[in-house]
């Protein structure tokens, strides 16, 4: 098992006061930075153009935006 140390600025300490909040910024966390190094994975061995990689990255910014917007 991976341990992941998280540090959050002073102005976000509320975060940590509830455990409920806390086990969601992990998650979140977890889930992000496996997202991420599947991306890389499936990246190292692709053979997109670079326009056709700048229209993935606008796509996954939009749903990331968009999944943003629903959690505030």
């Amino acid at each position: 098992m991976v341990e992941v140390l998280l540090r959050l600025p002073g102005d976000l300490k509320w975060i940590a006061e509830s455990e409920e909040d806390l086990k969601f910024i992990e998650s979140v966390v977890v889930r992000t930075l496996c997202e991420t190094k599947l991306g890389d994975l499936l990246a190292e061995q692709s053979r997109l153009r670079a326009e056709e990689i700048s229209d993935l990255d606008h796509l996954v910014k939009a749903g990331l935006f968009k999944r943003m917007k629903m959690v505030e």
